[in-house]
């Protein structure tokens, strides 16, 4: 049967630029509540004002919508969402694309990617929101965006100039974050969580008085990102067409539900980590800040960075792998031939741990760069090894370099060798899995047992690897290869467990092989470095 209708896209662009440009957590939750209401509120709304029950709603997520119906609807609902985004999300780059022409006996699949690659092309001849708001002549400029001043305002004893950008955003963060606290509450509710873990989120009091997470000296971004859902995507060509939008909208829906269920899930897991031990209660702990799709960004307290991760990347998987829909998704294109489908769905994270008065943009970048490191480590995984995987870089500098540039000087050469000095992406570990992991493939099991050596034990009881003969390692690791030499010699002379310290070292390949030979490709990765980073970060002395 000819489909007479069209395809079209409504999205935002440079959207975490438009979030983290500013330090203020205020108007970065305020942004990322902007670019939801594009996609899930603006052209819901556009649709019942100008085509009431005239056009089919295939993905409404946030800061995107694909849509199907006539070329004239479609083009009264892009003109109302684009000239709504100009007044009311000032600097957020908002533009649609209609198809160029309608589906007719085309795979809806085909006629999809056709949008897309026109969507792509007509980028390049727009102007960027910056281009709205000219500085000439010679204006004020706004205190966080650099745009022109609409108000100014007495804060905490100074005065601010706002902009237009600056004030939409501060005056959507309130029910950015209720709304983010209804959200998480109810999938607490959902999953029969302790409702007290709401308290880990940080409050808006808190956020009208600028207070950040709970500080400990750093905090952490975390940037996580589904994995391989781009080829499930092109993988819905081999469905028959009647299947194909039914099928892209349960899949879009089901990461969302998942993704949300997941955040909470990993927040309820930390919440009772940090309030374990009888000490004065942690809350406000964490902000979410970017949650779209399989698409979240989070800033959380540096002790608790880590671990909350790997709770989330483990609750994905785990809940994804239980969703009947995706289950039987996955079965479905296998069956109908698709090549490069997963046996289970898996995210990747990056965690950049940063000065809480470090650049937001630049820690959200290193975030986003570890993120992507950590999808190639989970592409070059075995066919059959389908974890999820995490990198993670706990940041000293105060230089805005990229990943690269700051990992760079982290080498060790060694017996010939140059080896990285910091930890590669590690394969989240799941239950069952063995405790000691293969030395050239690590995995946050690995990570653990290294990082148990170094903290102390119940009731305070002292460390396997006591700290200072730790921070004597981790010195000399910055050091030169005759120093380094000499000085671990020396840690394990001194050390009350000499057999228990020569043998971490062996495990991390620090010492001459015994054969006197040995490729860097026959040594172990360092973990150490990072181990140690973490620990601090855990104790909140990372500074």
């Amino acid at each position: 049967m000819t489909d007479a209708r069209r395809w079209a896209v409504i999205e935002s662009a440079s959207n975490q630029r438009f979030v983290f440009d500013s330090n203020r957590r205020r108007q970065n939750i305020g942004a990322s509540e902007l670019i939801r209401r594009v996609g899930e509120q603006w052209v819901r709304e556009a649709i019942d004002a100008v085509a009431p029950g005239r056009i089919e709603i295939v993905v409404a997520a946030s800061g995107r919508a694909l849509l199907l119906g006539s070329a004239d609807d479609l083009r009264a609902v892009v003109r109302a969402v684009t000239r709504r985004a100009l007044v009311e999300a000032p600097g957020l780059m908002v533009w649609g694309t209609i198809a160029s022409r309608v589906i007719g006996d085309e795979h809806p699949g085909e006629s999809l990617d056709r949008l897309y690659r026109e969507h792509a092309a007509g980028r390049a001849h727009l102007r960027g929101p910056e281009a709205r708001e000219p500085r000439l002549p010679i204006l004020a400029a706004d205190s966080f965006y650099g745009t022109p001043v609409a108000r100014v305002e007495r804060r905490h004893g100074s005065l601010e100039q706002l902009g237009r950008r600056a004030l939409a955003c501060e005056g959507a963060a309130a029910e950015a974050r209720q709304r983010m606290a209804d959200r998480i509450e109810r999938e607490l509710s959902a999953l029969g969580a302790d409702p007290s873990s709401l308290e880990a989120v940080l409050t808006e009091r808190s956020l009208q008085r600028g207070a950040d997470v709970v500080q400990d000296g750093r905090v952490g971004i975390v940037h996580a990102d589904g994995n391989g859902i781009g080829q499930l995507l092109l993988a819905l060509n081999r469905l028959d067409g009647a299947l194909f939008t039914e099928r892209y909208r349960m899949l879009s829906e089901a990461l969302d539900r998942i993704t949300w269920s997941s955040l909470a899930q990993a927040i309820t897991e930390t919440h009772a980590l940090l309030n374990a031990d009888g000490r004065r209660p942690v809350a406000e702990w964490i902000l979410p800040v970017l949650i779209g799709g399989d698409d979240v960004t989070v800033i959380v307290a540096g002790r608790a960075a880590y671990r909350f991760t790997i709770a989330f990347l483990r609750a994905f998987e785990s809940q994804a792998a239980a969703h009947d829909g995706i289950t039987a998704l996955l079965e479905e294109l296998r069956g109908a031939g698709a090549e490069g489908v997963p046996a289970r769905v898996t995210a990747s994270a990056g965690l950049a741990a940063v000065d809480s008065h470090h650049p937001f943009s630049h820690g959200y970048e290193l975030s986003a760069a570890l993120c992507a490191s950590a999808k190639a480590r989970q592409r070059a995984l075995s066919p059959d090894d389908d974890r999820s995987t995490l990198d993670v870089h706990v940041l000293f500098e105060s230089s805005l370099r990229d990943l690269e540039g700051i990992r760079e000087p982290l080498h060790l050469d060694q017996h010939g060798n140059r080896r990285a000095l910091w930890s590669p992406p590690l394969v989240v570990s799941r239950a069952g899995d063995p405790g000691d992991d293969t030395a050239l493939a690590p995995t946050t099991n690995a990570m653990d047992g290294l990082l148990a050596q170094m903290t102390r034990g119940e009731g305070g009881s002292r460390a396997a690897l006591p700290s200072g003969a730790v921070r004597r390692m981790r010195a000399a690791l910055l050091e030169s290869p005759e120093t380094l030499s000499r000085e671990l010699d020396a840690v394990v002379a001194n050390a009350e467990d000499g057999v228990l310290m020569k043998q971490v070292l062996a495990d991390q390949g620090l010492g001459a092989p015994a054969d006197g030979s040995g490729t860097e490709r026959e040594r172990p990765p360092v973990l150490l470095l990072t181990a140690i980073d973490l620990v601090d970060l855990s104790e909140g002395v990372a500074r």
